[in-house]
């Protein structure tokens, strides 16, 4: 009987079987490769959105019409289609009728308390576009039909805080004098602030706790009424000068204005608030200089709202102080902060390289824009009135 040789039509075989296993592992590649590229797309989206929609918070109803209005212009250019862009768009109703089918957006407050009432201000919210369907091609011959992909976004608004919420307080009547004094009040018009923190136990020197207070930052525990505000206390601990640990001191570091030496000290930011090439809107030039105005302690006239630009969030000179009502202390309540003021650092006092006080001019808020952008340190939000800038807090 003759011998078959079988040998060839069986590597004919097993080419043809590697050949197909091979191509449908190129196909599959392929196609994840398509649905990684569009989750990528998705996800820049779903940022851009949260983005979109943060800036009209505290605001829920504004926060929605934002954000819809740059899905709109989405939709409108072509870049996107499908479950994203239905005829007439997606409804606020839609968007919060707790259904993930068609995309979400949730509200919550500083504290991560879900907020539900329209009229309800929220700092917070997170967007969940609608799921997002990627048809697989060559892949299909495995079995990978399809995936279902459905990125979200979170953002927030806060308050640009300069180089940090400093550990002293003023009270209403402070204000009025637009001048501030911490350590002396040798200058006219200059006002003694208290101290946010609890006194120092390693000294009884009133001058000496100051001079710490203002090099390295407070003691903590803060005092009760204003602990419930843990998200400050890291902006609290710092000083204006000395370093701690690798973080430099509040005042160290060139924003664009250069820097300057004073009693020892290198690299103090150098920036001029009156004189800083686009610190000062030129449109909003008054028949009185701004310095003046600070001076008097006068509020911003609507006006001057953004007299002082944007550009001044990202100086080191600029900080955040608290207001307390001494009328409202009591045990209960020893430190009730009212509401926040800025404070533009304007002269170190050093003597023997030691820092033992500063002058300064209390800002109104309202000289500076409602929005910015690209500040130092963004903050928790501190209420109407203060300036705005939204910042993503992640996606998914």
């Amino acid at each position: 009987m003759p011998v078959r040789h079988d040998t060839g039509a069986v590597a004919v075989v097993t080419a043809l079987a590697v050949s197909t296993f091979l191509f449908g592992v190129a196909a599959l590649a392929v196609d994840v490769g398509q649905a990684y590229l569009r989750q990528n797309d998705l996800r820049s989206l779903a940022d851009r959105l949260a983005l979109a929609g943060a800036r009209g918070l505290p605001t829920i109803s504004t926060a929605v019409d934002r954000l819809n209005s740059t899905l709109d212009a989405v939709c409108a250019s072509g870049e996107e289609s499908g479950p994203l862009c239905p005829p007439g768009g997606i409804t606020a109703t839609a968007w919060t009728d707790g259904d993930p089918g068609n995309g979400e957006i949730t509200f919550t407050t500083g504290d991560g308390r879900p907020v539900t009432s329209p009229s309800t201000p929220a700092p917070t919210l997170r967007v969940l576009l609608p799921p997002a369907t990627v048809r697989f091609g060559l892949a299909g011959a495995l079995g990978f039909g399809s995936a279902t992909i459905q990125r979200s976004a979170g953002a927030r608004i806060g308050t640009p805080l300069g180089s940090g919420l400093l550990p002293f307080t003023v009270t209403p009547a402070d204000l009025t004098s637009g001048r501030l004094c911490v350590g002396s009040a040798r200058s006219p018009g200059c006002v003694r602030p208290h101290p946010v923190s609890l006194p120092r136990q390693d000294t009884a020197d009133p001058q000496t706790a100051l001079e710490r207070n203002l090099r390295t930052g407070p003691d903590l525990p803060l005092r009760q009424g204003f602990s419930d505000r843990t998200d400050l206390t890291q902006a609290l601990t710092r000083g204006l000068l000395e370093p701690e640990g690798n973080r430099p001191g509040r005042l160290i570091g060139d924003t664009g204005h250069g820097t300057l030496t004073l009693g020892g000290h290198a690299g103090i930011d150098a920036t001029d608030l009156f004189t800083g090439p686009t610190l000062l809107d030129p449109f909003h030039a008054g028949t009185r200089p701004l310095w003046s105005l600070l001076a008097q302690g006068r509020p911003a006239a609507p006006e001057n709202r953004g007299w002082i630009t944007a550009a001044a969030v990202r100086s080191h000179r600029l900080a955040v102080l608290p207001v307390v009502d001494p009328e409202l202390m009591d045990d209960g309540n020893p430190l009730p902060v009212t509401g926040f003021r800025y404070l533009w650092i304007d002269r170190l006092d050093l003597r023997d390289g030691r820092l033992t006080g500063f002058t300064g001019f209390l800002v109104d808020p309202g000289y500076l824009p409602e929005t910015v952008s690209g500040s130092l340190t963004v903050g928790p939000y501190l209420g109407a009135g203060m300036p705005r800038e939204a910042v993503l807090t992640g996606g998914g």
